[in-house]
């Protein structure tokens, strides 16, 4: 089976436009060759997929690992110990510690404290302030996992 279209750049062109902007490489080519697309880093290429049932139907079959070395790509963006980054038992009991809470029945109920919570940071915002919407995000995702995943509420 051919490889999906991608970024017609040269592998190093495309490695220096994912480091100094990952999503903006991301965003460029998804509109550009759909949400399947081949992607070329220097000496490695990678199959990037951004369609959320695609992924889910990926990471849900069983001949389908974790391994860490392959999804370095994406380190820039979720940092050196997310589960995504490692490999084989230490993916798989990392996964198991994070799943209960973020299931089914459980993650429904958690919806009200997490609108509350991204209600208090985006009342908080300076009108017609210049800010950055990665990191009024990050503080917002800091504080739900904070709150609903460990009980702590220190922001109010």
């Amino acid at each position: 089976m051919p490889l999906p279209a991608g970024p017609k750049e040269s592998p190093w062109i495309q490695l220096f436009q994912w480091i100094g902007d990952p999503l903006g490489y991301l965003h460029k080519s998804v509109n550009n060759y759909g949400d399947l697309f081949t992607a070329r880093f220097g000496a490695r290429t990678f199959v990037m997929v951004s369609n959320p049932k695609d992924l889910e139907t990926m990471l849900a079959a069983p001949e389908i690992g974790a391994p860490g070395e392959v999804n370095d790509i994406v380190r820039p963006l979720l940092g050196d110990n997310s589960v995504i980054l490692l490999g084989g038992d230490r993916h798989k009991k990392r996964r198991k510690l994070l799943m209960p809470p973020f299931h089914g029945e459980r993650m429904r109920n958690y919806g009200e404290t997490i609108a509350n919570i991204a209600d208090k940071i985006t009342y908080s915002w300076n009108q017609n302030t210049a800010f950055l919407a990665r990191d009024l995000m990050q503080d917002i995702t800091l504080d739900v996992i904070l709150q609903v995943v460990f009980g702590v509420n220190y922001r109010y």
